[in-house]
């Protein structure tokens, strides 16, 4: 196996009015475990890539991210109707194919 130091990737958080900083990323790696699968952008709206394995051999895995509406829900409100509302929006993803070199 081969690690793949965290922060490999950085991702950056920004809508039409510049940075999002707080917002709770993600990670899925199909290779297998992750050392942390959820990141939050700092206060520039960026975010590093968690510590991950891949295979020494030559196979193609994806490492996707996207915005964990269930989390922020959970950190905006305690209200479950409310919960509900922000769990139903559709959360950006990314995925990004790890392979062989």
């Amino acid at each position: 196996l081969e690690r793949v130091d965290e922060g490999v990737l950085t991702y950056s958080l920004s809508n039409d009015k510049g940075t999002v900083q707080d917002v709770p990323v993600r990670f899925v790696y199909s290779g297998g475990y992750l050392s942390t699968d959820i990141v939050m952008s700092d206060e520039k709206g960026l975010l590093a890539s968690p510590l991950f394995t891949k295979s020494s051999g030559c196979t193609t895995e994806m490492l996707v991210s996207q915005i964990d509406v269930l989390t922020i829900g959970r950190l905006a409100t305690t209200n479950i109707y409310v919960r509900k509302l922000i769990e139903r929006e559709t959360a950006f993803k990314n995925s990004v194919t790890v392979g062989c070199k």
